[in-house]
């Protein structure tokens, strides 16, 4: 199923179909105040060297047996540059996701590239799985950097850091290598 428009201006629900959404144009953008919802089982193929930038909400929940996913066509490593929930953003959410073959060297990501850039702090991550990123697997920005990774994610073939921490002052921690 072919999916036109690179900016989503209103709440919109992405369901499985059966098939998988082929995004046809350039890099999608989730508007302020706007909620792109994600259900389970969606199958989302994005144009090789894009990313999805989201100023508003993502919601994507899939299941243990229908994750939501999002890949190229080869879902080669650095294929596409990744997802980011950029400051101010309504707080995202993903469950049960597999982002595959992101983390392309990004100017709007993470600057080394990562599968996820996270600059909302209070999005939720649990039960995702990220495979073949370039660089880093998580990329984000809290007030400081734990020990310990607050997401629920499963890294394969993650170049660098499975999660890097960079706050706006003081030293960035990779975590987790």
């Amino acid at each position: 199923i072919d999916v036109f428009g690179a900016n989503i201006d209103n709440d919109a629900l992405w369901v499985d179909l059966g098939s998988p959404l082929r995004l046809r144009e350039a890099s999608v953008v989730v508007n302020t105040s706007v909620l792109l919802m994600i259900e389970q089982g969606v199958d989302i193929i994005v144009p090789e060297d894009t990313f999805f930038e989201v100023w508003g909400e993502l919601v994507a929940i899939g299941t243990d047996v229908a994750p939501v996913t999002f890949s190229t066509e080869t879902g080669a490593a650095g294929s596409w540059q990744g997802i980011l929930i950029a400051i101010g953003a309504t707080p995202s959410e993903f469950q049960w996701v597999d982002i595959t073959g992101a983390g392309a060297t990004s100017s709007v990501l993470s600057p080394n590239g990562a599968a996820l850039t996270i600059r909302e702090m209070d999005t939720i991550v649990q039960n995702v799985t990220i495979e073949n990123s370039e660089s880093y697997g998580i990329y984000y920005e809290p007030e400081n950097c734990d020990a310990e990774s607050p997401f629920g994610a499963t890294y394969m073939n993650v170049t660098d850091c499975r999660v890097y921490c960079y706050p706006d002052y003081g030293t960035e921690t990779c975590v987790l290598d």
